[in-house]
């Protein structure tokens, strides 16, 4: 994957004005970790746990977890799928914070960049990849609820492939943040590691390194966009979240400045948590 060390703000914006075509973006708050799904990482948890491996069962996990909530579904929600379609299941059980094989991306470049950075100290990553490139490859850009049997047969088989997804299923959280998912065949490599094999040519898929020292300017930068938990979280969720950065700003105020009266100090606009 083709990487490209950021300075600043400015030099973000303009590598991101570079990128012709359609891109999906992914933000992570840590450059180490690798580009995999929460049930990937469930699978690698669980194999040191039980001292087993999971490998050659992934998939069959997978589907019986599936039809487990599919048939309880009906008793905590009020709205579900009219299909069988696999994909539309695991998006409604990804939003609930089931472990699944879907990864969670966005077509704003600057929505993912406020992932990669809303939690954590160290570098971070801002992964770029070619959505335009999947058409190329598979006739399509995104997986169709026809394709979708065809897609988890080849994978069955053995084939590492890597498809984009958008529900008809859309949480208000999804359309906020317009998201949508990265899809792998099969549960045995992570997403990365097939996208070194799927993607030819290694600027499709670029991963930005985001220095520590990079934090506090575009945090303020994406809050001028009006880009917070509260706006990216729907409900009282993100209003809770939001406080981290209020939170980080009150840890910036010089104790000479700082006010005596704790809701005097609280209770700031955007503007002047800028100052």
């Amino acid at each position: 994957m083709y990487e490209v060390k950021l300075t600043n703000w400015k030099n973000f914006e303009a590598e991101v004005d570079k990128l012709e075509g359609e891109w999906i973006f992914r933000g992570q708050s840590n450059s180490s970790w690798e580009l995999t799904s929460s049930i990937q990482r469930f699978f690698i948890d669980a194999d040191i746990i039980t001292k087993k491996k999971s490998s050659k069962h992934r998939e069959n996990i997978e589907r019986d977890v599936v039809e487990e909530f599919s048939a309880h579904a009906s008793l905590y929600l009020s709205n579900i799928p009219m299909t069988d379609n696999i994909l539309e299941w695991l998006s409604i059980m990804q939003h609930y914070g089931c472990p699944t094989r879907l990864l969670d991306v966005t077509c704003s470049p600057f929505i993912a960049m406020f992932f990669a950075l809303d939690s954590g100290t160290t570098e971070a990553s801002l992964y770029a990849i070619n959505a335009s490139h999947f058409k190329q490859i598979d006739g399509q850009e995104i997986l169709t609820e026809d394709d979708v049997k065809e897609f988890f047969i080849s994978g069955s088989n053995g084939s590492n492939q890597v498809a984009l997804y958008s529900p008809r299923w859309r949480s208000e959280r999804i359309s906020i943040q317009q998201g949508l998912f990265l899809v792998p065949s099969n549960l045995q490599k992570p997403i990365d590691e097939i996208l070194e094999d799927y993607l030819p040519n290694e600027q499709q898929a670029i991963e930005f390194k985001i220095p520590a020292s990079m934090r506090k300017e575009s945090m303020r930068r994406l809050l001028d966009m009006n880009l917070t938990s509260a706006t990216l979280y729907p409900g009282l969720e993100g209003y809770c979240k939001s406080l981290r950065n209020l939170l980080m700003h009150q840890c910036d105020i010089p104790a000479s400045k700082r006010k005596k009266k704790p809701n005097n100090s609280i209770q700031r606009t955007p503007l002047t948590l800028r100052r």
